[in-house]
This record gives C-alpha cells, structure tokens and sequence, in this order.
C-alpha cells in the first residue's frame, strides 16, 4: 500500500517527493529540481510562443486561416524551449516512476 501511496505522489503529485518519502533523497531532490526546470521551461517557451504569435492572428477569419502566412523563424526558439521542457517533464516523470519503492 505504502509503495502504491508513493508512485501516485510522484507520478500525479510533484515528481521527486515520492521518492523522497521512499528514502530516495538525492534523486528525490533531483527529480523535484528537474520537474520544476521542466515546468519554467514549458511555461516561458509557451508564453513567448504566444506572444510572438498573436501579431499575426486575424480574429476574424476562420481558425484554420488564421495560420497561413505566419513566418515560422520567430517561433522557433519559443518553440525550442517549449519542447524541451516538455522532454526533460517526461523523462523525470518516467524516472521517478522507477524510484518508489521504499528502501
């Protein structure tokens, strides 16, 4: 019960903090610092992907039309970022995953 408790806490809660609880401190603490990398990066990089987008939407043509003719270059290192934490979000989700089991 105990080891079913730990995974929801790091895969559904903060990832880290079941492993840190399961006796696991230094990849807890790891987990616990990539997962908040992971979350800053996938924010910002959204945030400045829809800012640099908004200039070119026509509210008023269909949503689909709306994305012809935008220039992909601005975006790209939104995008980058965006993609990148979004990466290293699932790869520590899969690794605290692995670490639940208590010690």
């Amino acid at each position: 019960m105990m080891r079913f408790v730990l995974a929801v806490l790091n895969l559904l809660g903060w990832p880290g903090l079941g492993s840190w609880l399961a006796g696991h401190k230094r990849a807890g603490l790891i987990q616990a610092i990539l997962h908040l990398l992971a979350t800053l990066l996938t924010v910002a990089g959204f945030c400045q992907t829809i800012h640099r987008l908004l200039p070119w939407l026509n509210p008023s043509a269909p949503l689909l039309r709306q994305f012809e003719g935008i220039p992909l270059r601005p975006l790209l290192i939104p995008l980058t970022v965006t993609c990148a934490g979004l990466i290293i979000f699932a790869a520590n989700w899969l690794w605290s995953a692995t670490t639940t089991k208590p010690k």
